[in-house]
């Protein structure tokens, strides 16, 4: 019965080491199912293992803690990030409503505000300033 287990053990850990923890999983789970039809239990593992793979997983829980960590700081990154460019669009849009005396551009900024998309609004603003532009032109009869 070890030798299932010696088994399961050397294809996962071979597998991990390959880097196809995947392809070992299968064989892990008909060496346990076999291990589980023979009725061994695992109370067979010595104290120097018992206390090795105590110490893995205390390793992995300290690995899974700070890559969460790193996570939260990416996303609060990029939560400051947004709000910086929210801050620097509402800012630029009533700006622009301000110059053209365009309501259209205030109640934009005030969206922008509260929450819309700052990119859109940039955009749409533009786009909207540059056909005032042009419709200025064409009524002064400028080229």
């Amino acid at each position: 019965m070890r030798w299932v287990l010696w088994l399961a053990y050397t294809l996962f850990a071979g597998a991990l080491l390959e880097g196809c923890a995947l392809l070992a999983a299968p064989a892990v789970m008909e060496g346990g199912s076999l291990v589980g039809d023979v009725g061994f239990a695992a109370p067979a593992l010595t104290a120097s293992s018992q206390i090795t793979q105590s110490k893995l997983g205390a390793r992995m829980a300290a690995l899974q803690a700070e890559a969460i960590r790193e996570q939260l700081r990416d996303q609060r990154a990029q939560k400051e990030q947004k709000a910086t460019e929210r801050a620097v669009t509402v800012g630029l849009i009533h700006e622009m409503a301000s110059w053209e005396h365009d309501p259209l551009l205030a109640d934009l900024a005030v969206w922008v505000k509260a929450g819309g998309d700052p990119q859109f609004a940039l955009n749409f603003a533009l786009k909207q300033s540059k056909e005032d532009e042009k419709q200025a032109r064409a009524g002064a009869g400028a080229p």
